[in-house]
């Protein structure tokens, strides 16, 4: 036992000074340079790490050199650097945008020397332990971030059969090897050419034009896991606005809110679409978005997935002013669980109309849209009101294409004021026009269809008066 506790001993201090001489390769202490420390410690074996594109990291310590130099003695099994050693520490060496694939040795040339390139491709001169000459006057290394060189690999791969060995006399040159981490490539979808100023790497602005299936943007893996928030634009352009990420160039498949992708085990690219439209839309995707395209009762929306509204009263109320001339382009979804007064119901004064969507105006368009189990609560103050489900008035001119309402429940509460769409006679309510505004409902559906089905109405929480199939 004594004598593995002392080999394990031996070993630390081996990697601690090999570490020591490592990190201080090129530099000079008064007169003594890592060299002559590790001629004194016997440490004869110079290996030499390119990092070829990435950097060094000790511990938390960021190492910016695009080398290290590390001395060993004869036979002595060198450090893997990127994998985790035998006592725990990992030195790390990273790249951004890429994963690291191991090291290779480098390609030598005629004087056994690696063969080492700028940025350009230009093969460089080097000095006495291999590395480059950067200033090419001096002698000395430079070894700054923004003068990176790469050492050519040779294509046959280090450490393949478990710790590799450094002899005398025999430096080693390794050079680490890359691969492209995978990406989020957000491609565009559009209804027109997206034409835009852009600042390029040259600081110059200029025109740029994306069309659909153009690259727009690109995320870079840095987890086994990646979360997109759908919501938020990848891209902002003055001309269009963003609409939704899709998994597919057709837009029939919506990623929803932070939705998650694996990284994928080949590095492949995984591809999803981003839509835009031309002008200026507001996209759909939440209670308050809904409260929103009410409320305003103009603008462009857009639906883009079907979703709940929670049944929640907090956000909504019956509009009772103003026309509603908005453009709703539902895509065949379904919001539902719209609640207006469901914990306290919504006052109306005295000769106020109230409806979900107001005056449908002549410019007013709604198409693709269900809207499921919808409620409302309302209790008139005094005097007489005009309470309606639907619209409270059509224009001639509005168009409502594939336009549903799949469950309204309407629950008024009266007492002693009247309803003056709605006539009391002797306790007992008649009605012909509580849905859609109209001089009567029927007028209207024989203009639009029956848009409201399984329609229900209470007054007074006691008597039904009215509903449709």
């Amino acid at each position: 036992m004594k004598t593995r506790i002392k080999i394990l001993l031996i070993l630390i201090a081996v990697f601690a000074v090999s570490l020591i001489a490592g990190i201080c390769a090129g530099c000079s202490i008064g007169e003594r340079t890592a060299q002559d420390m590790a001629d004194e410690l016997g440490l004869k074996c110079p290996v030499t790490y390119y990092a070829n594109g990435g950097q060094f990291q000790v511990g938390t310590s960021l190492d910016q050199k695009v080398y290290r130099t590390v001395y060993y003695k004869s036979g002595a099994p060198i450090l893997n650097i990127g994998v985790v050693n035998s006592l725990g520490q990992n030195l790390t060496i990273s790249r951004d945008g890429y994963n690291f694939d191991g090291w290779e040795y480098c390609k030598l040339d005629a004087d056994g020397k690696p063969v080492l390139k700028d940025s350009e491709g230009q093969v460089l001169n080097v000095l006495e332990n291999g590395t480059a000459d950067m200033k090419g006057s001096d002698g000395r290394q430079l070894l700054e971030q923004s003068k990176r060189f790469t050492a050519e690999p040779s294509g046959e791969k280090a450490f393949k059969n478990g710790n590799l060995v450094v002899e005398e006399g025999k430096p080693l040159y390794l050079a680490a090897t890359w691969s492209l981490d995978s990406v989020i490539e957000f491609r565009l979808v559009t209804d027109t050419p997206i034409t835009a100023k852009e600042t390029g790497e040259d600081g110059v602005e200029k025109d740029v034009t994306y069309k659909n299936n153009d690259v727009i943007a690109t995320r870079e893996f840095t987890y086994s896991t990646i979360s997109v928030d759908a919501s938020r634009s990848p891209k902002t352009f003055s001309t269009h606005s963003y609409i939704q990420m899709y998994y597919d160039e057709a837009c029939k498949d919506p990623l929803m809110p932070n939705a998650r992708f694996t990284k994928p085990a080949d590095g492949a690219n995984i591809t999803v679409y981003a839509k835009y439209l031309e002008g200026e839309w507001t996209t759909v995707r939440n209670a308050s978005d809904v409260s929103l395209m009410l409320g305003e009762g103009s603008g462009n929306y857009y639906v883009p997935y079907d979703f709940s509204c929670g049944g929640s009263d907090t956000m909504f109320y019956m509009r009772t002013s103003g026309n509603f001339n908005g453009r709703v382009v539902g895509n065949g979804f379904t919001i539902s669980d719209i609640a207006i007064g469901a914990t306290l119901a919504q006052t109306l004064s005295n000769g106020a109309t109230a409806s979900l969507f107001g005056r449908l105006g002549a410019e007013a368009e709604i198409s693709g849209l269900t809207l499921k189990n919808v409620s409302a609560r309302m209790t008139i103050r005094g005097g007489a009101a005009s309470i309606y489900a639907l619209f409270s008035a059509v224009e001639t001119g509005a168009k409502l294409t594939d336009f549903k309402v799949d469950g309204f429940d309407l629950q008024i509460n009266a007492g002693s004021a009247m309803i003056n769409n709605i006539q009391n006679i002797d306790g007992n309510y008649q009605t012909t026009s509580w849905l859609y505004g109209t001089e009567t409902d029927a007028e209207f559906e024989s203009a639009y269809g029956g848009v409201v089905k399984n329609a229900t109405l209470k007054i007074d929480n006691k008597q039904v008066i009215g509903g449709q199939q």
